[in-house]
């Protein structure tokens, strides 16, 4: 019931999303999509069961100790949809996925077509805090150097540019430089 619940909600995440950002002052039209366990089984429902063309542009896909199976039709179909890399961080010591009984799940297990990581040792809960560990090993490799770059790229300061960077990096720069960023802009 629970998987069937987090499909339906995946189901219309990418048009509510879409819609959602229209009525905000943004102009984001690119994405990267990660997913948890039942998470990582809403990303996959959100790109196989979109409808019609998507209000966003996907670059990266991360999926972590995904709780969903994946065949090699639908991993071509996500392939087709994003325009950067689809991701998939596993551990075969997880002792949580086992569970999702009827599944080879993701998250433990290598797939076609994924840019499969293994996180060796990880447990089904350590991807969240541990996630620093998780981007270095898959497509946020070097996150300061991108913060450094856009930095770089425009001395001129505007509000403008630095909504438009934070747009743009604020995952890859991770959490903890968005807050302090944040914290400097109010100040």
């Amino acid at each position: 019931r629970i998987r069937e619940k987090a499909e339906n909600i995946g189901t219309g995440l990418l048009t509510e999303l879409g819609e959602y950002l229209e009525t905000i002052p943004s102009s984001i039209d690119t994405i990267n999509l990660i997913g948890h366990s039942l998470g990582g089984r809403l990303v996959v429902s959100s790109l196989i069961n979109r409808a019609g063309e998507l209000p966003l542009k996907i670059n990266n896909v991360l999926l972590m100790a995904a709780a969903v199976e994946v065949g090699a039709k639908e991993s071509e179909k996500m392939k087709q949809i994003i325009r950067g890399s689809l991701f998939n961080a596993y551990s075969k010591k997880d002792l949580i996925l086992p569970l999702n009984f009827g599944e080879k799940s993701v998250g433990k297990n290598t797939f076609e077509l994924f840019d499969n990581v293994e996180m060796s040792g990880f447990g089904h809960t350590d991807y969240w805090p541990k996630l620093d560990d998780v981007l270095d090993k898959t497509f946020f490799k070097n996150k300061q150097e991108l913060i450094v770059h856009a930095q770089n790229n425009n001395t001129d300061y505007s509000e403008e540019i630095f909504w438009e960077k934070l747009k743009n990096f604020a995952v890859k720069a991770g959490g903890e430089v968005v807050e302090k960023a944040l914290q400097l802009y109010y100040a």
